[in-house]
């Protein structure tokens, strides 16, 4: 398959997602835009995900599965496959929003300045009956100082330029959570992204593997060490909200026990809103 000026490369990491990867390889494999390589990094899978790979290879332009040492392990491995103008790492949780969002996103991307190296479009949480939960992603203007707290730039709803990886290097895999935010910022304290307005890229499950309650205090401590690194201050007072109330759901899980501290996250979200950084 010939590399076009429109050519988007995706990236998907896999290990054990027996239960969502067919879903998500069916999304790309059933996008109207063409002009797409699909890159499929498994981690040396024991359910069935090898057999939903295989039973994909022809519409997979590469596949291998091995053990890695972690999500950002795979991505970079990913990567050193990418032949595409542009990459998206989607995750086997996640799908595409519709058959036309690549379309989409090729024409917007064929457009943009040559300068620009990161565009982001929206990002919706649904439950399993499909209905939205959550959207995440703002426009620049407002996510701009939010990036100094937080991730407010939806990952599975971003794509980079694949010069980016040349001048920026691949993702640090001394991080297990806060990998893609440390990356994005790298690029993002200097130059602007372009945001994909009324774009919904990516349908996301709820309770990724950063929002796990066992994970929240290791993103919390990872998202300091990130802005640290690119000389921002590493403790703003969101984030010192956040910490706080990650250590009460810790203690209330080893006090009380797990509903315990659900009830208490449950009850906290309802009654102000999601977690800094979106």
């Amino acid at each position: 398959m010939p590399v076009g000026k429109g050519w988007i490369s995706v990236v998907i990491a896999v290990l054990d997602a027996e239960a969502s990867l067919g879903r998500c390889l069916d999304s790309v494999i059933a996008q109207d835009y063409k002009n797409v390589q699909l890159v499929v990094i498994d981690g040396g899978s024991r359910d069935a995900s090898l057999e939903l790979i295989r039973a994909r290879e022809e519409s997979i332009s590469y596949w291998e599965s091995g053990p890695d040492r972690g999500i950002y392990h795979a991505w970079n491995k990913g990567f050193a496959r990418v032949e595409g103008h542009w990459v998206h790492f989607l995750g086997s949780d996640d799908c595409f929003a519709s058959p036309d969002v690549l379309g989409g996103v090729a024409e917007r991307l064929e457009l943009c300045d040559p300068e620009t190296r990161i565009a982001y479009g929206r990002v919706a949480v649904v439950s399993e009956r499909g209905e939205a939960l959550e959207m995440f992603g703002l426009p620049w203007d407002e996510a701009r100082s939010r990036m100094r707290i937080g991730m407010p730039v939806p990952f599975p709803g971003v794509f980079l330029r694949r010069s980016l990886f040349d001048i920026q290097g691949g993702f640090d895999e001394s991080f297990q959570i806060s990998g893609d935010y440390e990356f994005l910022l790298r690029e993002l304290i200097h130059r602007p992204p372009l945001f994909l307005d009324n774009l919904v890229v990516t349908l996301m499950a709820p309770g990724g593997k950063s929002s796990l309650r066992e994970n929240r205090l290791r993103r919390c401590l990872e998202d300091a060490r990130a802005r640290r690194l690119h000389g921002l201050f590493p403790y703003p007072a969101p984030w010192c909200w956040e910490f706080a109330k990650n250590c009460v759901y810790r203690i209330l899980d080893n006090a009380l026990g797990t509903r315990a501290a659900l009830l208490a996250q449950r009850t906290y979200r309802e009654l102000v809103g999601p977690p800094y950084g979106h």
